[in-house]
């Protein structure tokens, strides 16, 4: 692969350990008393919401109840959520009522189980034992582009490892969503700047226990422009039937001619 990790740095001190395994957790972190800040973003996909909850804020407590007790100097710890705080998750979208865009941080919880209210209130929880030393934000960036190697979790990379396989297969890039999203318009959040927004947030006191939204501030189409629908034709007319991405990547055979061998779950999330 190309040489996309940065090199060596005794400043930099990498740690592989499961967030799911309490006892793992206590292991690495207890030693390491100097922790000052705390930028929180990791993620454990599940089937259902209710197994979310479960798994992602134990990740977050696991962490937590380590560090803040055992870090005297620590001042402030960042959490990333994202845009689902205002719509839910994905198995609540279209069976819920949600507000009408622009969404604020000030506005309620929907009334609908969500893992990103249960980290919230984990890290409420948790910085309240240091009675008022340890401030907090949480950041709620919207879909996030930016360079992530190795990274599945990645839209750019995905519709570019789609658009190279129409391509050498001499298949027609078709969009690889819904109508809602192709018609509609959305944001995006650059990853810089969101990590300058945390960086921001962990070190001015007038940013101490705020949650942040965190957008480009520009909007986005699926059509880039006036184009009717790119549904299938059947009988000359136009189907507001979807093309079901990863539906379709389950069933594709390996592409030769790569460098590298690989399936197709290694490249991407096919969550389309």
């Amino acid at each position: 692969l190309p040489p996309w990790s940065p090199p060596p740095s005794p400043a930099v001190t990498h740690l592989h350990l499961d967030l799911a395994d309490p006892v793992a957790v206590a292991e690495a972190l207890t030693p390491l008393t100097d922790i000052t800040h705390v930028f929180y973003a990791a993620w454990s996909s599940h089937p259902t919401e209710a197994q979310n909850r479960e798994a992602n804020s134990a990740m977050l407590r696991n962490v937590l109840s380590v560090v803040v007790p055992g870090c005297p100097a620590l001042a402030h710890v960042c959490l990333q959520t994202g845009r689902k705080h205002y719509i839910g998750p994905y198995e609540a979208i279209g069976k819920i009522p949600v507000p009408d865009p622009p969404y604020t941080e000030d506005m309620p919880r929907l009334d609908y189980p969500n893992f990103y209210y249960d980290q919230e209130d984990v890290l409420f929880e948790e910085v309240s034992r240091r009675d008022g030393a340890v401030s907090w934000s949480v950041h709620r960036p919207s879909v996030v582009f930016g360079f992530s190697p190795r990274s599945a979790m990645n839209v750019v990379a995905s519709l570019c490892v789609y658009a190279a396989i129409c391509r050498k297969e001499g298949a027609m890039l078709r969009w690889p969503g819904s109508r809602v999203a192709w018609e509609g318009f959305s944001d995006a959040s650059d990853a810089d700047l969101v990590a300058e927004q945390e960086i921001w947030a962990a070190v001015d006191p007038l940013a101490k226990n705020e949650a942040f939204n965190c957008s480009n501030g520009d909007l986005r189409a699926g059509s880039c422009s006036p184009t009717p629908w790119p549904g299938r034709r059947r009988c000359g007319q136009r189907s507001s039937r979807r093309m079901s991405l990863s539906r379709r990547s389950s069933k594709r055979s390996p592409i030769g001619g790569s460098s590298m061998p690989c399936s197709m779950s290694s490249v991407s999330i096919w969550i389309a």
